[in-house]
């Protein structure tokens, strides 16, 4: 398979010793990566970064190589002028405010899940707020995103992800 430069710069990032582990990136990977190139490239070449990213994705996701849609996880780099580059949190930010949750009670739950969704599938919150328990096939592992345009979409969770949760 053909690699743009955008995509080996994040391969060699994320793997720079290794074969590549499709499975082992993550969102805040992706984030990180993206906010690092959105400060060295010119607002007029973002949106190729971008793209490159998430057609890369799509094409391992395509093929079976992963089993996410981790084009979701690309975060868009503001082009207008005075625009800052994309936030997000660091791993170590997301656990404490996952581990802030008190999981023995019911909203408790509620909100350890919901932030598991817009953390570790990047979903968006107007995504999550429209979810119903309709929308998630337990046996698949699947979750049904209506997303803008109400375009739909699925994405699937890791096993641990289900465990995690409950």
């Amino acid at each position: 398979m053909r690699q743009t430069p955008v995509v080996s710069a994040l391969l060699a990032e994320c793997f720079p010793t290794e074969i590549p582990d499709f499975h082992q990136i993550s969102a805040s990977d992706i984030a990180g990566f993206v906010q690092r190139q959105a400060e060295r490239i010119t607002t007029k070449s973002a949106p190729t970064v971008v793209t490159a990213l998430r057609s890369f994705f799509r094409h391992l996701l395509h093929r079976g190589a992963i089993e996410t849609d981790m084009a979701a996880c690309v975060p868009t780099i503001s082009t207008w002028s005075l625009s800052g580059v994309p936030k997000f949190l660091p791993a170590e930010q997301i656990q404490r405010v996952l581990d802030s949750c008190d999981r023995n009670t019911a909203i408790g739950k509620r909100n350890y899940a919901i932030l598991l969704l817009l953390a570790r599938l990047g979903l968006r919150a107007g995504e999550v707020v429209t979810l119903t328990l309709d929308d998630i096939d337990w046996e698949a592992g699947l979750i049904t995103v209506r997303g803008k345009g109400k375009r739909e979409t699925f994405r699937q969770w890791y096993p641990q992800f289900r465990a995690e949760a409950a």
